[in-house]
């Protein structure tokens, strides 16, 4: 049997990637929406980057951002993890669903605290209310 070893991904492996994504996803997006080559090819990125201009527009407005994924869509989750989102619930049918959140605190630009100023760990008003809800 042949070893098998994990590496990181390089740019040398998008095709394979992608390839991939075809031979698992092609039927459903098929079923649902046809499947278009050029519009697939042209999704690579692209939830990075919308993700990215929803956290920094929740950031700008002083609100968190929330969403749910289904638990066997790991890819998702990870993208979510990477830009600093937290699983906060899982619900549904056998915990199909996990809610996942990017607060505040957490999407706002890294900065050495201030030794000068105190903050009050219980000050954040989301954190009493339902973690799959959005702030008030």
């Amino acid at each position: 049997m042949t070893p098998i070893a994990l590496r990181a991904a390089t740019p040398a492996d998008s095709e394979f990637c992608y390839q991939l994504h075809k031979a698992a996803m092609g039927c459903y997006i098929t079923a649902i929406w046809g499947w278009d080559e050029q519009v697939q090819r042209a999704f690579q990125g692209i939830g990075t980057l919308l993700i990215s201009a929803l956290a920094d527009e929740a950031r700008r407005k002083g609100q968190d951002v929330v969403l749910e994924v289904l638990t066997v869509n790991h890819r998702a989750q990870a993208l979510y993890q990477r830009l600093g989102m937290k699983e906060v619930a899982r619900h549904g049918d056998s915990n199909i669903k996990i809610t996942m959140r990017l607060t505040r605190r957490s999407a706002e630009p890294r900065q050495a605290p201030d030794p000068q100023v105190r903050t009050n760990a219980h000050d954040d008003r989301s954190s009493h209310q339902d973690p799959g809800r959005p702030p008030r």
